[in-house]
């Protein structure tokens, strides 16, 4: 296992013997704020006493977005059993915490778990999402590595599976058990990030007003806070006319969920670019949807969770 740090050490991300990566932020949340007197949108930082482990559960991505750093580089697939998930998380938190000796910066911290690394796993095993965080979250009390959890937070193009709202239903009832930061008392435990961007972006089989019936009942039966994520493209997504027709959508299902935009970290290679329109367009979306956040940047290799943006390439 190799780890690369952030010169202000607040990320550390670790690339597995199996290729895999872990990530372990300490990072401020950021809140976003409309500012009256300039009209510009501003992010302010807003400490939580929380830090994030971003779980990855494959080496590679079996999906294929087409902006991916690991699509360009067609990166290898490989899936991992949850036995190997589970070992990775705990080699990452355990040299984090105890070998690097930051028991009082992270000890006693609430912790998230983000399933946003590499891959799909609620896609592939629903259960094996739950039973490795039960796991993760037991054994880290356990050895007193931390103080408590911040919640789940789970990203995905969602499953066929027609049972899987309720693994997800479960899970957020089983996190209840645990001692919960108390800055997180508004939310649920468990919150699903439904990656939107843009179907062709994303090629896989999928029925966006389907997945919104879906996603509205998760929040209304379960108790699931939905999030979407987003992300505007130069040249695909980012007109005045794309933005109108997510207003129509959403409008017409009644349905006003948090809305998280993403940066562009471009890819060597990628004819995809983010849109130099983004605070513009981030605006117009603030008339239909309920909250906004957005990442200030796009962040560096290290610095960024998701799969695409590898700090090191498997040879």
């Amino acid at each position: 296992m190799e780890d690369y740090t952030t010169q202000d050490k607040q990320v550390v991300k670790y690339v597995h013997n199996d290729g895999s990566e872990t990530a372990i932020k300490t990072v401020s949340s950021c809140d976003n704020i409309l500012n009256q007197a300039t009209g510009e949108i501003e992010p302010i930082k807003v400490d939580r006493n929380k830090f994030s482990c971003f779980i990855s559960s494959s080496v590679g991505c079996p999906i294929g977005c087409k902006f991916c750093y690991l699509t360009v580089k067609n990166f290898p697939y490989v899936e991992l059993s949850k036995e190997s998930i589970y070992q990775n998380v705990k080699n990452a938190l355990w040299d984090r915490i105890v070998h690097k000796r930051e028991w009082r910066t992270i000890g006693e911290q609430y912790m998230k778990l983000s399933w946003m690394g590499m891959g799909d796993a609620f896609l592939l095993k629903p259960n094996d999402v739950l039973e490795v965080t039960r796991d993760l979250i037991e054994w880290s009390l356990e050895h007193n590595l931390v103080k408590g959890i911040d919640g789940v937070d789970i990203s995905t193009v969602l499953p066929k599976k027609k049972w899987w709202p309720c693994i997800l239903g479960t899970l957020n009832l089983k996190l209840l058990e645990y001692p919960v930061n108390p800055t997180s008392k508004d939310r649920s435990r468990v919150r699903l990030f439904y990656s939107l961007h843009h179907c062709d972006l994303i090629p896989m089989s999928r029925n966006f007003l389907k997945d919104l019936s879906w996603l509205k009942s998760l929040e209304m039966d379960f108790g699931v806070d939905v999030i979407i994520h987003h992300m505007f493209i130069e040249g695909v997504n980012d007109t005045d006319h794309d933005v109108e027709n997510l207003h129509r959508i959403f409008r017409k299902y009644k349905y006003h969920p948090e809305l998280r935009i993403l940066r562009y970290n471009e890819c060597p290679n990628s004819p995809y670019k983010e849109s130099p329109r983004f605070n513009e367009l981030v605006r117009l979306c603030s008339e239909t949807f309920r909250k906004i956040k957005y990442q200030v940047s796009a962040g560096s290799e290290i610095k960024a969770a998701c799969g695409q943006f590898l700090c090191k390439t498997l040879k």
